[in-house]
C-alpha cells in the first residue's frame, strides 16, 4: 500500500504545513495538471482535501471530498485485502 499526498501550492508553504502533521509519505507538489487530475477523478469544484483511493489493479474504489473519516477510510482500506 503506498500513500501520496499532491499539495497545490508551492513548495515552502506545504513543507510548512506538512511538518507539523509527521506526514510519512511522499508529497508532490501539483499546479493546473492536479487540478485537472482531480476534475478529472470527480471532484469538479476543486474543493480539498479531496481522497481517491485505488486498488493494485488501477480501479478507483473510493473518493472522498472533505476530511475522509477514519471509519471511512477503515473500510475503503479493509476492502483492498478481501
Amino acid at each position: 500500500m503506498q500513500f501520496i499526498g499532491i499539495a497545490i501550492d508551492d513548495a515552502a508553504a506545504v513543507s510548512a504545513f506538512i511538518k507539523p502533521l509527521k506526514a510519512n509519505y511522499p508529497m508532490l507538489i501539483g499546479g493546473n495538471t492536479a487540478m485537472e487530475m482531480m476534475r478529472a477523478q470527480g471532484n469538479l469544484h476543486g474543493g480539498l482535501p479531496f481522497t481517491v483511493i485505488f486498488d493494485a489493479k488501477g480501479q478507483k474504489i473510493a473518493v472522498e471530498l472533505g476530511r475522509i473519516k477514519k471509519d471511512r477510510l477503515d473500510r475503503a482500506l479493509n476492502s483492498l485485502s478481501q
